[in-house]
């Protein structure tokens, strides 16, 4: 359960991120609307999208993952249609709030610990031997 509940979460984080970028014509009417979107926008992609993934996977592979983007797309855009008082203006609109949604889960779930590359290197500039860089050819 704690997991759902952490991407309910960083998926309510995004989908405000989305809303509050005044030019993709994405708009909520209350807080429960934008609650209710990150709600249902989780289920969708728990359970719809990996089936749709699947059916249209050689087609992904087809146009290079370019299809992927429009499934976000219209998951968000169908996210849209199923909550009263969350809107998105066009698919145009779903694409842009598809893309903003990735990219802010994406950065909300990187793990910051294993980004940071720790290298030391004595005080004369270079590393004693045996310690540098391994080159595997």
């Amino acid at each position: 359960m704690k997991p759902f509940l952490i991407r309910w979460a960083v998926m309510l984080v995004a989908i405000f991120v989305a809303a509050n970028l005044s030019f993709l014509g994405i708009r909520y009417d209350s807080a429960g609307a934008l609650v209710a979107t990150a709600l249902v926008l989780s289920l969708i992609n728990t359970f719809v999208k990996p089936v749709l993934m699947i059916i249209t996977l050689p087609f992904i592979l087809l146009s290079f993952g370019l299809l992927v983007l429009m499934i976000n797309a219209a998951l968000f855009s169908l996210a849209g249609a199923l909550v009263a008082g969350f809107h998105v203006d066009s698919f145009g609109s779903a694409l842009g709030g598809a893309l903003v949604v990735s990219l802010v889960s994406f950065l909300l779930n990187t793990d910051r610990k294993t980004m940071i590359v720790h290298q030391s290197v004595s005080s004369g500039g270079t590393p004693p031997p045996g310690k540098g860089p391994i080159i595997d050819v």
